[in-house]
């Protein structure tokens, strides 16, 4: 037509060309992380879930015993079975994860220490000292054996994947610990909630004989200890006096820990590959245990280190807090012990929440900025539950206070392994390592005062630990930056 722009025709293209799709769209992302045609990269994943499955049921047993032990048996056996099993924790991560796993390798121990949660299963129905004690301590041990042994098999099965398939170490081995912890954190959840489930009814335990109508006059911070009734021998005391109604939800609550705990076990020894070449060329390339222990102790050797082991006590300590003062204090005394899972679930949850928050957190805040701020809104949040009384429609207010002492315990984790990381680079065995012994130990004189401690000093003993805490981390960072200068000029 007269008058009309000339029509312009696109290109031909070939049919392959117009079917080909584009290489970052979801489809993409998925078919190289999740190319199931692969069989190893099916066994990979299949091994991954196998393994977040055991850390499920671990975690749902462990955490369900940590917060409600001291509701379901009588306090001094409770929290001191919790301070001797952070105890062998403590003495034991410096070298039996490395014994166990050279020597029996990483499914084996995967599978005995899942198994532990069934024998601290067993042992709640004969409470005792002689029971107690030496399981609180072998899954005290155990736990960080098996976390070694986690943290290992994902290791080697992602330098296999990144082999298969376009991808970093870095990245598949945080994939793989981000699914692992996510269900672990998820068991802790749901393990928390069974126990709300089973003791909801039955409220009414031996609290209601000590505490009478008037509960509230010694719960909050002025909550010192469970006043034993004169008829009963504090000496012999190992349980608390249950009604038939609950003492059969208590059976039925342990006999679920036991049921449940069997399941990661069972997973692991059946479906989990044992990897064995990968075990040998492990054993041929890890330190020892003896080099770990001199490894660790060396580490103290560094003063910015040492400067930072105060807060590592401080978050173990403020962790046994969580589940044995605190739940005493303002939940079990005031609102009552049927509600102390609850809370445990809003602890869990936000302990989870903050993990990742402070995470992202860094890419974009500095440390001493984080860790300041954190500092500073503790000491706000500790002066209100030294004033804060709590009532029975306390509830809401308790799982506030319950998620910010998640909240903290993660946040200082994150930004204490950081900062040991960035201080002891390249000798991450050590940097554990030395987390783990500060925080164990925190967590030990945690439980073992637990009993023996009014609440106020323990948050009092918080508040000047912090300050503490602060000062010696300021210190600390300001060596690692004449340090960096220094070496910078160099």
């Amino acid at each position: 037509m007269m008058g009309s722009e000339p029509e312009v025709l696109a290109p031909k293209m070939e049919t392959h060309q117009l079917l080909k799709k584009p290489q970052n769209n979801l489809s993409s992302i998925l078919k190289r992380y999740f190319n199931f045609e692969d069989t190893e990269i099916v066994q990979i994943w299949k091994d991954v879930f196998i393994l977040g499955i055991a850390y499920f049921t671990f975690r749902l047993c462990y955490l369900s015993y940590i917060f409600n032990l001291g509701v379901l048996f009588a306090p001094d056996l409770a929290f001191i079975t919790l301070a001797t099993s952070f105890g062998a924790e403590t003495l034991t991560s410096l070298f039996l994860p490395t014994l166990v796993i050279r020597t029996l390798g990483c499914k084996i121990v995967i599978v005995l220490i899942s198994a532990t949660t069934l024998l601290f299963g067993l042992a709640e129905f004969m409470p005792s000292y002689y029971t107690f004690i030496p399981c609180g301590m072998l899954l005290g041990a155990g736990y960080s054996c098996l976390w070694v042994a986690l943290a290992t098999y994902l290791t080697n099965i992602s330098q296999i994947y990144v082999k298969l398939r376009e991808a970093t170490v870095e990245a598949i081995l945080g994939l793989f610990f981000g699914i692992v912890c996510f269900l672990g954190a998820l068991g802790g959840v749901l393990g928390n909630i069974i126990t709300y489930v089973i003791l909801e009814a039955t409220e009414e335990t031996i609290d209601n004989v000590y505490f009478g109508v008037n509960r509230t006059v010694v719960c909050g911070a002025q909550y010192c200890e469970h006043p034993l009734p004169v008829a009963v021998n504090a000496s012999v005391l190992t349980d608390k006096m249950f009604t038939h109604n609950e003492q059969k939800s208590r059976t039925t609550l342990f006999l679920i820990y036991i049921g449940l705990g069997l399941i990661g076990p069972l997973a692991v020894s059946l479906f989990l590959n044992r990897r064995q070449k990968l075990e040998e060329a492990m054993r041929k390339t890890e330190i020892g245990a003896f080099q770990q222990i001199v490894a660790t102790v060396m580490a103290l050797k560094n003063i910015n280190l040492a400067l930072l082991s105060v807060s590592c006590f401080l978050n173990g300590i403020t962790f046994s807090f969580a589940s044995g003062n605190f739940s005493q204090a303002y939940v079990d005394c005031a609102v009552g012990s049927e509600f102390v899972a609850i809370v445990a679930v809003v602890h869990l949850i936000a302990y989870s929440l903050a993990s990742v928050g402070s995470g992202i957190l860094l890419k974009y805040i500095s440390i001493m900025k984080i860790f300041l701020f954190v500092n500073i809104t503790a000491e706000v949040v500790y002066v209100l539950m030294l004033v804060w009384k709590p009532d029975t429609d306390g509830l809401l207010i308790a799982s506030a206070f319950s998620g910010w002492l998640g909240a903290f315990v993660a946040i200082y984790t994150n930004l204490l392994n950081t900062i040991c990381g960035i201080i002891l680079h390249g000798n991450r065995e050590a940097t554990f390592a030395f987390f783990r012994l500060f925080y164990s130990l925190g967590s030990t004189v945690g439980f073992a005062a637990t009993n023996h401690t009014c609440a106020w000093i323990m948050i009092t003993v918080f508040m000047v630990l912090i300050v503490i805490g602060t000062v010696l981390y300021l210190i600390a960072e300001y060596r690692i930056r004449i340090e960096k200068k220094a070496a910078a000029s160099s």
